[in-house]
C-alpha cells in the first residue's frame, strides 16, 4: 500500500512539474513530424507506466524492499533533474518541439553543460524508477520503448535547434558532445 502510495506521489509531482515549467503558450508552426512525436512519447509513457501497473496488479509481481527502495531513489532523482533541467530553460521549455522565435536564446549552461538533454534523461530516470518501484526488475523492460523513443524524439529536436541557432548550435553540440546519457548516447 505505501509503494503505491509513493507512486501516484512520483506520478503527480511530475505531472505539476510539467505545468509548472511547461510553455503551453500557441506556437502554429509545430512540424508535424513534432505532433506525431508528441503522440508516440504520449503511448509510449502510457504503456510503461500501464505495464508496470498491470505487473503489479494483475499478475501479482513481487517487489523486494531493495528494488523499493531503488525505484523510489531513481524516481525522485529523475524528478529533480527534471525540475532542475526544466527551470534553467527559462521559459524555453514547450511540450512540442519547434522553432521558438519568441524567445531567441539558448541554454548552455547549468546540466545542459553536461549533456544536451537532460530533461529527457530525467523522464528515463523518472519512468526506470516507477516501473522498478512498480512491479520490480523485471518490469524495466516497460521503460525500453519509451527511451528508444526519446531518442528518435532527440534527432528531431536537434534537427530543429540546429535550424534556428545555425552555427551557435553546432558549436554546443561539438563542445557537449553527449545527448542523454554521459558515455553511452
Amino acid at each position: 500500500m505505501v509503494r503505491f502510495l509513493c507512486l501516484i506521489l512520483i506520478l503527480a509531482g511530475a505531472a505539476v512539474t510539467e505545468v509548472r515549467f511547461g510553455n503551453r503558450s500557441r506556437t502554429p508552426d509545430v512540424p508535424r513530424d513534432g505532433l506525431v512525436s508528441d503522440d508516440l512519447g504520449k503511448v509510449l509513457l502510457t504503456m510503461a507506466v500501464a505495464g508496470a501497473a498491470s505487473q503489479a496488479l494483475i499478475w501479482g509481481a513481487r517487489v523486494s524492499a531493495p528494488e523499493a527502495f531503488a525505484g523510489g531513489a531513481v524516481s525522485m532523482a529523475g524528478l529533480l533533474l527534471r525540475c532542475m533541467a526544466m527551470s534553467q530553460l527559462r521559459g524555453r521549455f514547450r511540450l512540442s518541439p519547434t522553432v521558438q522565435t519568441d524567445r531567441p536564446y539558448l541554454t548552455t549552461d547549468g546540466c545542459y553543460g553536461r549533456i544536451r538533454h537532460p530533461g529527457y534523461l530525467a523522464l528515463i530516470l523518472l519512468t526506470l524508477g516507477v516501473c522498478l518501484l512498480a512491479a520490480g526488475v523485471s518490469a524495466l523492460a516497460w521503460a525500453v520503448p519509451f527511451a528508444l523513443g526519446l531518442a528518435s524524439r532527440v534527432q528531431l529536436e536537434e534537427r530543429l535547434l540546429a535550424s534556428e541557432f545555425g552555427d551557435v548550435y553546432r558549436n554546443y553540440q561539438s563542445a557537449v558532445r553527449w545527448r542523454i546519457v554521459p558515455g553511452i548516447f
